[in-house]
């Protein structure tokens, strides 16, 4: 993480004509004269107003955008600039064993929250947390968190909360936590998506759960 570092936070190709000793700027896709064949993302840093430093971004590395008027974020393969929070829950109750693969939330008694990520955003994921009371059918079983595309029934998995067995005699309760980074999900226009869980396992099966809830929060970004 850099700190005190200031830069336009806009990507360009050509270097300017009269940078100050000390200005940063990050290099476009294309770069040309004392920048051409160096890679995006990379920090052009002046040195004295004629020649440049050229230094590859760590993930995790901030600057200041003076565009933006923000901080601004690489997460080792974009810039990011952040924007507001989101949360995201979804909770219910199932009477009936949850299949292999199925999205948690596709019952009538849950209640879910879905957020829209606003067009040209995408949508950060820091954390999920998420729990189960579980009930019968014994065996093993990897449930993971998940957002959904509501338009589409895309799924982006988050990562595995658990790996564990269900037992049909002590009826346990499971808790997972999974911190960042998680999952940067771009929006269309205005793409809406929900939070849940799913068992990945096709071995035993079904996997019953009288109780679920999942929490996700994060940011919306945008990329540069």
């Amino acid at each position: 993480m850099a700190i005190g570092q200031e830069t336009t936070g806009a990507k360009q190709n050509a270097p300017p004509e009269s940078p100050s000793p000390g200005d940063i700027h990050i290099v476009g896709d294309s770069g040309s004269g004392t920048w051409s064949g160096r890679a995006e993302n990379v920090l052009a840093v002046s040195v004295d107003g004629t020649a440049w430093l050229f230094r590859t971004p760590v993930a995790g590395e901030r600057v200041y955008s003076t565009d933006k008027n923000a901080d601004i974020v690489y997460d080792g393969t974009n810039w990011l600039a952040i924007g507001a929070p989101f949360t995201l829950l979804y909770q219910a109750t199932h009477a009936t064993a949850e299949n292999s693969n199925r999205f948690g939330r596709l019952t009538s008694s849950s209640t879910n929250s879905s957020g829209i990520i606003p067009s040209g955003r995408s949508a950060l994921v820091l954390s999920c947390e998420f729990s189960h009371k579980t009930g019968a059918d014994a065996g093993t079983y990897t449930v993971f968190g998940l957002l959904r595309d509501v338009g589409n029934s895309a799924n982006y998995l988050l990562g595995a909360a658990w790996t564990g067995a269900q037992n049909t005699r002590l009826r346990e309760s499971r808790f997972g936590s999974i911190e960042s980074p998680l999952a940067l999900v771009d929006g269309g226009a205005a793409t809406r998506f929900s939070v849940g869980w799913r068992n990945e396992s096709s071995s035993p099966g079904a996997m019953a759960s009288e109780y679920a809830s999942c929490y996700v929060a994060g940011f919306y970004v945008e990329k540069l």
